[in-house]
């Protein structure tokens, strides 16, 4: 694998993003309404699909304050490029974290794992 991790600092806009390979985790957490979400998220992408390839778990962890429509898109398009992994067997976990009183973060939760085929465990927290 040509990066063995992928680190993002938090912005304003933007969510503090660690793809790390030794720890076969991604965590995304933080305010995400860059300007423009796909070449935000291009890296992540890269990082993935190089990822793939060992056939190893992996581990997300979302925790968005808040974020835009485009975020959720390509949320969306990461986790639907981590289902042919899944469906191969290779296991992953996806943690997607609410505060207790944010309603609109867990129905966000809810809703992609009703788009996805990957179980999301909802962490309240």
């Amino acid at each position: 694998m040509d990066q063995d991790v992928c680190i993002i600092e938090a912005t304003p806009t933007t969510p503090y993003v660690s793809c790390d390979t030794a720890e076969r985790s991604i965590k995304i957490r933080g305010r995400a309404i860059p300007e423009n979400s796909t070449e935000f998220f291009h890296p992540v992408r890269c990082w993935i699909d190089a990822y793939k390839k060992l056939n190893l778990p992996l581990r997300i962890d979302f925790q968005f304050e808040y974020f835009n429509t485009a975020v959720l898109k390509n949320v969306v398009k990461l986790l639907k490029s981590l289902e042919e992994l899944y469906s191969a067997g290779t296991e992953v976990t996806i943690n997607w974290y609410y505060e207790t009183d944010d309603e609109d973060m867990l129905d966000e939760g809810q809703n992609l794992a009703d788009i996805v085929k990957i179980p999301i465990h909802l962490i309240q927290g």
